[in-house]
């Protein structure tokens, strides 16, 4: 035999010993596993489904408004489609929309200077808490968070390296934050401080003291913080938006998060932005550019009519969704066995306590939807402190709303023995 055939049938038995060893497939990161999904897609797939089967499901579950986004704003788009912007455009957004979005940040904020070079575009908000977290946290840091809460902080906190440390918001305290619990939780290792107002899944404002008392803990840690306003727009009962980088010497340590979804009946166009501190500006375009490039110049165009469209265009949608609160409000605190401890303020979500009927807030949430067609949300999704509610979205009809409350009640009557 010769020396080459000895190295090939030598190199063939290695090839089969290594095959042997390496059965299945080649193992992922373990970073890769840190990252969750959202509880609230999977209630949405299965409504989804269900109405596929051709049930008469109630759809409360999910923040997506049932208003279409107004007709200036599509034609807008569809203006700048005809007229070819389908191209790349810079990251972070075109320089016009960014302008746009300062002279929108300023105006909805009286006394914010926002300067459009610290302005970047996203596809979505869930970017800009990304990035954020990304550009900010490592292993070591802490990360002060609300809980219950919306369920990209935790999961993607957890994926930096950082810890998370909830905050609280308790239904005694209309799902405000202590401000001796912030006090407490705060250290030299809080990187960040998360807060949302008004607040997903809780419909919570948070007070003057309360982002006061928010800006000196900041201040002293010397953190950052991340002040999710992405419901800013849809405070009700005569109350005014208020942001913690108003406050002195925090703009400079705040990322702003907003955003046309909510606002302006926009989720599917996929737009938000953040106003950045300078210092992070560049680490969080460097993250765009090394992921989603830019966002569609037809979606700017779009953007830009919304964020110039007057105040008294989108109103009567603002009084819509506090209509449709009262509503939903009054009929489920008439129900034995369901409190509901605050009227919410802002957003479009209410929080319900379902102990009262004995039932876990995972269970009530799942028989509700197979028994009575009504998709609501286990409250545990949005963390701990969400375990015994469910949250429940006014952005459906008030019809829909009133059938689906009608439901309930039927199925709440049905629990007793």
């Amino acid at each position: 035999m010769t020396r080459a055939m000895k190295r090939l049938r030598a190199g063939v038995a290695h090839f089969r010993v290594c095959r042997s060893l390496c059965s299945g497939t080649p193992a992922i990161a373990r970073r890769a596993k840190v990252l969750r999904g959202e509880g609230t897609i999977s209630v949405v797939a299965k409504a989804l489904q269900m109405q596929k089967q051709g049930k008469d499901i109630v759809r409360m579950e999910v923040g997506d408004p049932d208003f279409s986004t107004p007709d200036h704003i599509t034609a807008s788009a569809v203006e700048a489609l005809h007229a070819g912007r389908t191209h790349y455009e810079g990251a972070g957004g075109s320089p016009s929309l960014r302008r746009a979005v300062a002279a929108y940040l300023e105006r909805t904020r009286p006394g914010l200077e926002a300067d459009p070079d610290k302005v970047l575009c996203m596809p979505g908000g869930k970017p800009v808490i990304f990035h954020t977290i990304a550009a900010v946290c490592e292993e070591g840091d802490e990360v002060i968070y609300p809980d219950p809460g919306f369920p990209a902080y935790e999961t993607t906190i957890e994926w930096s390296g950082a810890t998370p440390v909830p905050l609280r918001l308790e239904e005694a305290s209309g799902f405000r934050f202590r401000h001796e619990e912030l006090r407490r939780l705060a250290s030299p290792r809080t990187k960040l401080i998360i807060l949302c107002s008004p607040g997903n899944p809780t419909g919570g404002v948070l007070t003057r003291e309360d982002l006061d008392c928010a800006a000196e803990i900041a201040k002293a840690c010397n953190c950052w913080v991340l002040s999710d306003e992405i419901y800013a727009r849809l405070v009700f009962d005569g109350q005014q938006p208020d942001s913690i980088a108003l406050r002195k010497d925090m703009l400079e340590r705040t990322v702003i998060l907003d955003g046309c979804s909510k606002s302006f009946a926009m989720t599917g166009w996929r737009l938000g932005f953040g106003l950045f501190p300078a210092e992070l500006v560049e680490p969080a375009q460097n993250l765009a550019i090394n992921s989603w490039t830019c966002v569609p110049p037809f979606v700017a165009a779009g953007a830009e009519t919304a964020l110039a469209t007057p105040e008294e265009v989108m109103a009567p949608m603002r009084l819509e969704y506090a209509a449709r609160r009262d509503l939903v409000y009054e009929k489920l605190v008439e129900i034995p066995g369901i409190s509901v401890a605050v009227r919410p303020a802002g957003a479009m979500y209410l929080l319900a306590n379902v102990t009262g009927t004995g039932m876990s807030s995972a269970k009530f949430a799942d028989r509700l939807l197979e028994e009575y067609g009504v998709a609501v949300l286990d409250g545990n999704f949005f963390g701990a402190g969400g375990d015994g509610l469910i949250r429940i979205s006014f952005a459906q009809s008030r019809e829909r709303l009133a059938e689906g409350c009608e439901r309930i009640k039927q199925f709440v009557a049905s629990l007793k023995p």
